[in-house]
């Protein structure tokens, strides 16, 4: 293989590698927005106002459930 050739294919190697890298960090970036945004938004969720009246109505009772999750299986569908 010509010289030419050879610089050609590892200047395409050399592109290629920038995007890959390139796209790793935007991966990464979005990966972080994405755990900061759901972190605060479950922090702002589980904050209680120290200014609320009626701190009963805030408290978990003790037979309730934290949370449930409702299932409907219609054939091979599985909807939550």
């Amino acid at each position: 293989m010509p010289y030419t050739q050879e610089a050609t294919i590892r200047s395409h190697y050399k592109k290629l590698a920038r995007y890959i890298r390139l796209c790793d960090y935007t991966i990464v970036d979005a990966k972080l927005s994405l755990s900061m945004q759901s972190a605060l938004k479950v922090h702002k969720s589980l904050s209680v106002d120290p200014n609320a009246k009626k701190k009963e109505s805030l408290m978990r009772r003790d037979n309730q459930p934290l949370f449930t999750i409702d299932t409907v299986a219609q054939d091979t569908l599985v909807c939550f």
